[in-house]
């Protein structure tokens, strides 16, 4: 079986809460102060200030 392995950096900025559980794929960012909810998975970017749940994760809420 040939699985190929994908190997790129995950950004991760300051002030990030990832729940327990989450996946977050190769390449992704995630912005300043985003909160990841548990269980998630994460397989695009995510904005700076930003509540993200779900599979695949989306944009439920912008933070003030």
């Amino acid at each position: 079986m040939n699985c190929p392995l994908k190997t790129e950096k995950v950004i991760i900025q300051e002030g990030v809460h990832i729940g327990i559980g989450a996946i977050i794929m190769p390449g992704v960012m995630i912005g300043k102060v985003a909160i990841i909810g548990t269980g998630s998975f994460i397989k695009k970017d995510i904005p700076a200030y930003c509540v993200s749940t779900g599979i695949p994760a989306k944009v439920l809420k912008e933070l003030e």
